[in-house]
C-alpha cells in the first residue's frame, strides 16, 4: 500500500510535466512527429487504462446500472456541451475555435474530464486538451494577433475543466487502486507534456506576456494538482458507494473523448510513418504488462 506522501508525489507529477512542458517551450519547438507519437503512445495507454483498471470497477457487483449509466452518459454530455460552448478545445476543429479540454488537432489545448484535454498544441487543448478535445487548450494558438496583453480567461476556463475533471480522475483511480492510480498518472502526464507548450505558445502568439503566461499555467497546475489531491483525501468516504461508481464511470467517459476525440484526432497527420502509429500499441500493451507483473507477484 502506498503511503499518502507517495500518493500525493505522483499526483504531483502530471503538473510538474505540464510547468516544464510550457518553459520548454520558451526554449525549442518539439518535432511534429515527435509530438505525433507521444500522443498515439498516450492515447493506447488511456484505452489500455480503461479497459484494464476502470471498467472492472463499473462492472462490480455493488455498482448499480442507474449509477453506472448516469455517470457516464452525464460525463458524455458535459463534454459535448464544453465542445460546443468553448470549440474543439485542445486543438483544431472548424476553424472558428481554438482540452477540456485541448484547428486541426489536439491542443486540452483544454477540455473536460478532460478532456481534451484537439489537443493540437501546435495550431490552437482542456480534462480537457484534432477536432474536438476536452474543453479548449488550443483556442489561444488559433487566435490571431492582438496587441492586447490581458490573458483572455474565456479560452482559459475549458482548460481548467479539462485539468480539473483530470485531477478528479487522477484522485479517484488512486483510491480504487494503486495499479490504477499510476496508469491514470501517466497518461495524463503525457498528455501534458505537449499540452503545457500548446497552451503557453498560445498565449504568447496573442502578446501576452511571458510573465502573465506563465502565472497561468502555474494556476493550471495547482488545479489539476489540487483536484486530483482533493478527490483521493475524500475517497475513503465516498468508496463503495453509488456516487463513488457514478465518479468512476464518469471518468471512463471522459478517458474514451481523450483518447477518441483529443489525442488520437491530433496525432493523426498526412504521411504519418509506420513508427508513429506502432506508438499506439505499445501504449496499449504498457498497461497490459504492469497488470500482468502486479498480479504475478
Amino acid at each position: 500500500m502506498m503511503s499518502f506522501t507517495g500518493t500525493m508525489g505522483f499526483l504531483l507529477l502530471p503538473a510538474v510535466i505540464l510547468l516544464l512542458s510550457a518553459v520548454s517551450a520558451m526554449i525549442f519547438k518539439m518535432p511534429k512527429e515527435v509530438e505525433s507519437a507521444l500522443q498515439h503512445f498516450a492515447g493506447g495507454v488511456v484505452l489500455s487504462a480503461v479497459a484494464v483498471e476502470l471498467v472492472p470497477i463499473i462492472l462490480a457487483k455493488e455498482a448499480s446500472i442507474t449509477s453506472v449509466s448516469a455517470g457516464f452518459m452525464l460525463g458524455m454530455i458535459t463534454l459535448l456541451f464544453v465542445r460546443r460552448t468553448f470549440g474543439h478545445g485542445h486543438g483544431g476543429g472548424d476553424g472558428d475555435h481554438g482540452h477540456g479540454g485541448h484547428g486541426d488537432g489536439h491542443s486540452h489545448e483544454a477540455g473536460g474530464c478532460n478532456e481534451e484535454h484537439g489537443h493540437e498544441k501546435e495550431k490552437g487543448h482542456g480534462h480537457g486538451h484534432g477536432n474536438t478535445g476536452h474543453g479548449g487548450h488550443d483556442e489561444y494558438e488559433r487566435m490571431e494577433d492582438s496587441p492586447s496583453a490581458a490573458v483572455n480567461w474565456s479560452s482559459i476556463l475549458p482548460v481548467l475543466i479539462d485539468f480539473m475533471c483530470d485531477g478528479l480522475l487522477m484522485g479517484l483511480s488512486f483510491a480504487a487502486g494503486q495499479g490504477a492510480g499510476l496508469i491514470l498518472v501517466l497518461s495524463i502526464a503525457l498528455e501534458m507534456s505537449s499540452v503545457g507548450a500548446a497552451v503557453f505558445q498560445g498565449m504568447r502568439s496573442s502578446k501576452v506576456p511571458t510573465g502573465n503566461a506563465f502565472f497561468v499555467m502555474v494556476f493550471l497546475a495547482v488545479a489539476l494538482f489540487g483536484s486530483g489531491a482533493g478527490a483521493f483525501v475524500v475517497s475513503d468516504s465516498l468508496a463503495g458507494t453509488q456516487l463513488f461508481f457514478g465518479l468512476m464511470s464518469y471518468g471512463v467517459a471522459a478517458c474514451l473523448w481523450l483518447a477518441g476525440e483529443d489525442l488520437l484526432v491530433e496525432g493523426h497527420s498526412d504521411g504519418e510513418k509506420s513508427w508513429v502509429t506502432s506508438m499506439f500499441f505499445l501504449g496499449f500493451l504498457l498497461p497490459v504488462l504492469l497488470e500482468k507483473m502486479e498480479r504475478a507477484e
